[in-house]
């Protein structure tokens, strides 16, 4: 909801790419019926290597239930969530980041 609180930094000699943030990040999933505050403490990525870092602290306010149909379809969506890879997540994220 906020992407300017983002400043990136590209080092061209370590080919790593550098994020931080001047404010808390916020996310808003209404599938999963939730608003992430997120202050970015650390993130780096390698790309020589693909190592990343993310650091950083999370706050989560649940979104109210518009219906009984909402909350039944946000409960298995956050399982399914849940069980998912955290890879899944963060390609995810970088990709509503960069559009």
């Amino acid at each position: 909801m906020n992407p300017e609180t983002l400043h990136f930094y590209f080092d061209r000699k370590l080919n790593t790419l550098f994020v931080h943030g001047s404010d808390p990040l916020v996310v808003e999933n209404k599938a999963l019926g939730y608003t992430l505050h997120y202050i970015l403490d650390r993130f780096e990525l390698d790309f020589m290597t693909g190592h990343l870092v993310v650091k950083g602290i999370p706050r989560f306010e649940e979104i109210p239930f518009v219906s009984r149909k909402d909350s039944t379809s946000r409960v298995k969506k956050r399982k399914v969530a849940y069980h998912g890879p955290l890879n899944h997540f963060m390609r995810s994220l970088a990709n509503s980041l960069a559009s």
